[in-house]
């Protein structure tokens, strides 16, 4: 499943609900031309904001039980995932803590994007080796 092709969906739906958000994560390679496969949306939320995201249960959503922090979006076939980290809050795994959203995003085919030095400093805080190979693709596009 092609993830990317739900953004535009999601953006409307985050929209209406007066959410302010970044999409993140492995999907905001893609703008940078470092796109690789992913099952998931990360979205980083502002902290005034993150109340409105249970607007989203109205409108396909639905809460995963088992991880507190995500939200499927049911879509008529497999239901995507959507992971949501707020700022002021720590990342799991890393000691990054994400801040200001709004001030680290662009809109990038009518969707939100963090910007891609966010980007890069979000995924250098992490351990993991596909993080390190992504901040090493996203360095490799500055030259």
């Amino acid at each position: 499943m092609d993830v990317k092709h739900y953004l535009p969906t999601l953006h409307r739906d985050l929209e209406r609900s007066g959410v302010e958000y970044a999409i993140c994560g492995g999907i905001a390679l893609w703008p940078y031309n470092c796109e690789r496969h992913t099952q998931d949306i990360d979205i980083l939320v502002s902290t005034k904001t993150a109340v409105n995201l249970r607007k989203l249960i109205t409108q396909g959503y639905v809460w995963d039980l088992e991880y507190p922090r995500t939200l499927k979006m049911l879509t008529g076939g497999a239901p995507v995932e959507i992971d949501i980290l707020i700022e002021s809050y720590g990342i799991p795994g890393t000691a990054f803590v994400p801040s200001n959203v709004v001030a680290n995003r662009n809109k990038i085919n009518g969707v939100w994007f963090v910007t891609k030095a966010y980007l890069i400093e979000m995924k250098s805080a992490s351990t993991r080796a596909q993080d390190e190979a992504d901040v090493a693709c996203l360095q490799s596009e500055d030259l």
